[in-house]
């Protein structure tokens, strides 16, 4: 049996197609990033009011343990900083998940949409080093 030059090329475009199509996907979803950081208590969209308890955990790469912390977050309203607080480590650091917890205070009398912004803890200070993870939500007094 003979293989014709036409059946290999047509081979090698559906693998070529398939390998593209796959990475594709896989970076759309962002699998990764998604799998890194966890926060188990606020959805996109929520509503908030201070003093808002977080609580979540991490799954390493960028967003592993540093002094006591995996990172911090703030919430930004209209470009200005209402609140800042530290994602302290509530588990073993040495084994992952890593869980963390905070309480962010901030001013409730700024109603409206706002992000949560969630910062890694970025040791080495270089801008390569930083990672974020935003949360769209709402204030309510």
């Amino acid at each position: 049996m003979r293989i014709k030059r036409k059946e290999i090329i047509i081979g090698l475009i559906i693998i070529l197609l398939v390998t593209f199509i796959s990475l594709y996907y896989f970076f759309k979803n962002g699998t990764v990033e998604k799998e890194l950081i966890q926060i188990n208590n606020i959805k996109s969209g929520q509503i908030i009011k201070s003093p808002l308890v977080i609580k979540g955990a991490v799954n390493g790469g960028r967003w592993a343990a540093f002094e006591g912390q995996v990172g911090r977050v703030e919430l930004i309203r209209l470009g200005e900083s209402l609140g800042m607080a530290p994602l302290t480590i509530t588990s073993d650091f040495m084994k992952f998940p890593t869980s963390f917890e905070t309480t962010l205070n901030f001013d409730n009398s700024k109603e409206g949409n706002a992000t949560l912004v969630f910062h890694n803890e970025n040791a080495s200070g270089l801008p390569e080093g930083d990672e974020t993870i935003v949360i769209p939500v709402k204030i309510l007094k």
